[in-house]
C-alpha cells in the first residue's frame, strides 16, 4: 500500500513537472533562437531621401530628428535607411512611420530588413528593434566613428567579463558613436585569443569568456584601441552583428567607462549625425544602457561645401587635397586666427594643430600632413586649444 502511495505521488509529480516543461519550453526555446516563428516580410519599408527638405516632408524626418537632434546638413544626403540597423520602437509609433511590426519579437530573420526584437538574447536596450542584416560581416576600417549599442545590467556575468573593455554592438541609428581607432578585426574569440597566445579554459569554445582581459591587455599593448568579432554566433538567432570592444573602456559601467565625464571618454564616445555634437552620457550607474543627452536644435545653416570654396583655395585647399574631419577632439597647443565670416559661421584657421580627428564642435578642412586646419564654428561656439589645459577656451561670437 505504501509502495503504490509512493508511486501514485511519483506520477502526480511527473505529470506536474510535464505540464511545466510543456508551458516553459516554448517560451525558452524562443527566447534561445528555437522554435522561433518567422519574421514578417520587409516589404520595401525602408525609403531612401535625396535632399533635407525630402526627409522633413515625411515622418522619417521627425524619427530622425529626434535621434540625431537637428544636426543634418543638406550635404548629408542622399540618406537610405536601409542603412539603419538598429530603430527605437517607442519613437516610430510617435512619428507615425509605416513599419512591417513582427508579429512577435523573438522571431528570426531570414531576409534583410526584417524587423526582430532580443538580438543579444540579454543585452539590448529595451525599447530598440534590429533591422537584419545578413552576415558574411566585412571589418570596419580604422579611425571611423561607428555607432554602437552597449549595455550593463548588472550580475557577476557582465562585471566579470568587462571589467576590462566595453563590448560594444556595430548598431547605426543608435545615435551613440565610438570612434575606432587603430582597430583590428577577428572572425570569433578563439581567434584573437590564438593570434594573442591567451590560453582559453576551453579550447572546443570558442566564447573564451575567461581569457576577456587578457585579450584586452594583450591588444592595448600592441597599440590597439578597439578589437572587432565578425563571425560570433552567440546571439540568439546567430551570428546577426558586428561586437566591438573599446580597449580603454571598462563595460561593467553602463556608460562604458569609469569616467565618463573625463576627456579621453569624449574623445572616444559623441552623438549627433556623423558624430557632430558631445555625448553626455545620461546612462544610470547601473543596470542600464550607453544613451546620450538629447541633442539640442542647433538651427545652424547648412554650410556650403568648403573644398569648392574660393577662400578654401586661397588656403591651398581644393578637392583632391582636403578631407572633411567632423569636429571631436582640440587642437593641441595651436593658435586660432578668425579670418571671415560664411553662412553665419566663424571661419578659423588653426596652425600646428596636432590632433587629427579635428578639435572642438566645428566643421573642419584639414590638409596634409594634417599641420593646418580649417574650421566652421557655430556662433559663440567654446573652442579649447590646449589639452594640457581644459580652461583655456576661447570663445567666438558675432
Amino acid at each position: 500500500m505504501r509502495a503504490a502511495s509512493i508511486l501514485l505521488v511519483a506520477a502526480a509529480a511527473a505529470l506536474l513537472l510535464l505540464l511545466v516543461l510543456l508551458v516553459l519550453l516554448p517560451a525558452i526555446a524562443k527566447r534561445y533562437g528555437f522554435l522561433t516563428p518567422g519574421c514578417r516580410p520587409a516589404a520595401n519599408w525602408l525609403p531612401s531621401f535625396n535632399s533635407l527638405e525630402e526627409l522633413q516632408a515625411c515622418p522619417w524626418g521627425v524619427y530622425y530628428a529626434g535621434i540625431y537632434g537637428d544636426t543634418l546638413w543638406s550635404d548629408d544626403f542622399p540618406i537610405n535607411t536601409a542603412d539603419l540597423w538598429i530603430v527605437k520602437k517607442s519613437l516610430l509609433r510617435r512619428c507615425g512611420v509605416a513599419v512591417p511590426w513582427p508579429e512577435d519579437e523573438l522571431c528570426c530573420p531570414t531576409e534583410p530588413g526584417q524587423l526582430f526584437g532580443h538580438m543579444s538574447r540579454d543585452n539590448d536596450p529595451l525599447d530598440e528593434l534590429w533591422i537584419y542584416h545578413p552576415a558574411p560581416y566585412q571589418q570596419l576600417l580604422s579611425h571611423q566613428w561607428v555607432e554602437v549599442t552597449h549595455c550593463s545590467w548588472g550580475g557577476t556575468r557582465v562585471v566579470t567579463n568587462e571589467a576590462k573593455g566595453a563590448w560594444h554592438y556595430y548598431a547605426p541609428g543608435s545615435g551613440v558613436f565610438f570612434y575606432l581607432g587603430v582597430t583590428q578585426a577577428f572572425e570569433d574569440h578563439l581567434g584573437a585569443a590564438n593570434h594573442y597566445a591567451v590560453p582559453c579554459k576551453n579550447p572546443f569554445s570558442t566564447e573564451c569568456a575567461d581569457a576577456f582581459g587578457a585579450i584586452v591587455e594583450a591588444a592595448r599593448a600592441a597599440g590597439l584601441d578597439s578589437l572587432q568579432f565578425l563571425g560570433h554566433r552567440d546571439m540568439r538567432c546567430g551570428n546577426t552583428a558586428i561586437e566591438i570592444i573599446d580597449l580603454a573602456g571598462v563595460g561593467a559601467y553602463p556608460c562604458a567607462d569609469v569616467s565618463p565625464d573625463s576627456a579621453p571618454y569624449k574623445k572616444r564616445y559623441r552623438t549627433g549625425w556623423k558624430a557632430r555634437t558631445e555625448c553626455r552620457c545620461e546612462a544610470a550607474e547601473s543596470n542600464d544602457c550607453l544613451r546620450c543627452a538629447p541633442v539640442m536644435p542647433v538651427n545652424q545653416a547648412s554650410p556650403i561645401p568648403l573644398c569648392t570654396t574660393p577662400w578654401a583655395a586661397n588656403y591651398g585647399f581644393d578637392e583632391t587635397s582636403c578631407t572633411f574631419i567632423h569636429g571631436a577632439g582640440h587642437a593641441v597647443n595651436g593658435t586660432v586666427v578668425c579670418s571671415d565670416i560664411v553662412h553665419q559661421h566663424v571661419v578659423c584657421i588653426s596652425r600646428n594643430a596636432q590632433d587629427d580627428q579635428g578639435f572642438g564642435d566645428g566643421f573642419c578642412l584639414s590638409m596634409p600632413p594634417g599641420d593646418q586646419s580649417v574650421c566652421l564654428y557655430p556662433k559663440n561656439a567654446v573652442v579649447s586649444v590646449d589639452h594640457d589645459d581644459p580652461t583655456a577656451n576661447i570663445v567666438f561670437s558675432l
